[in-house]
């Protein structure tokens, strides 16, 4: 009888491992780390389409190859690689999405139909050429890493660099300036501002300045007595400028580089000038 009710245990106990074995197995869902979660996220905000409105802008990208994938779309990763863009001449009328390539050095785009320009994302910028387009405001004051920009041939009718500290060149002709404040741009070498409705201009702490071109303005008076670098100076077709002050050895210039320096017939340099 013992050995009976032995084997009924082991029978049972076989009979419930197999009924165990015959029941579906339900799935332990694993929460992923925290460490994993923000791999997950960052994979998936970086492969984000960039809303790119106008589409001889998008053209041009991914005609520029910036398209890696060619799916037809810039996704924000592909975006986030390019350093240098050249746009000039495409018809392009907005740059909206532009915001996305936060690691742009080098932006032109010039000789388009853009009306209005955002690059206030793009703080890693040192090259912007925007001119001959139909811009009448321009806001860099965030790209403080600027040292050449090229805004000419539009319809401003003021632009404030104040912020711009680290700029060599400026381009600003053929706009509808009527003042320019340079006096915080100590690192300009080259400034070039004809064609405008310029009136005065204050050049005193720009003493790294070695080409100013103003001509074609309004200017009354201008003094250039502190640029002791300059070396090429044109304040042609100033009909009210009468005089120009310059230092001795300018003065010397003047004569020995005629070509360089650059007036009126009714202006005269002046050494003896007096700020």
């Amino acid at each position: 009888m013992k050995t009976m009710k032995t084997t009924s245990i082991i029978i049972l106990s076989f009979l419930s491992i197999f009924s165990a074995m015959a029941q579906p197995q339900k799935k332990m869902l694993r929460t992923p780390s925290q460490s994993v979660g923000n791999k997950t996220n960052t994979e998936s905000a970086l492969s984000q389409i960039v809303n790119i409105p106008d589409a001889k802008f998008k053209q041009s990208l991914i005609d520029l190859g910036v398209d890696e994938n060619s799916d037809g779309q810039i996704q924000l990763s592909e975006a986030q690689i390019i350093t240098s863009l050249k746009l000039s001449s495409k018809s392009i009328s907005s740059l909206s999405g532009i915001e996305a390539f936060v690691n742009l050095t080098s932006l032109n785009c010039s000789d388009n139909q853009l009306t209005t320009l955002d690059v206030s994302k793009n703080t890693a910028l040192t090259i912007f050429g925007c001119n001959k387009n139909q811009l009448t405001t321009i806001d860099v004051s965030k790209n403080t890493a600027l040292t050449i920009l090229n805004c000419r041939e539009n319809k401003l009718s003021a632009i404030d660099i104040r912020m711009n500290t680290a700029l060599t060149r400026l381009l600003c002709e053929m706009n509808q300036l009527t003042t320019i404040d340079v006096s915080k741009n100590t690192a300009l070498t080259n400034l070039s501002c004809s064609g405008n409705q310029i009136k005065t201009i204050d050049v005193s702490k720009n003493s790294a300045l070695t080409d100013l071109s103003c001509s074609f303005n309004q200017l009354v008076t201008i003094d250039v007595s502190k640029n002791i670098g300059l070396t090429k100076f044109n304040c042609r077709y100033n009909p009210n400028l009468l005089k120009i002050c310059i230092n001795t050895t300018q003065f010397g210039f003047t004569t020995s580089t005629p070509s360089n320096w650059l007036k009126d017939n009714t202006a005269v340099w002046n050494s003896d000038c007096i700020r």
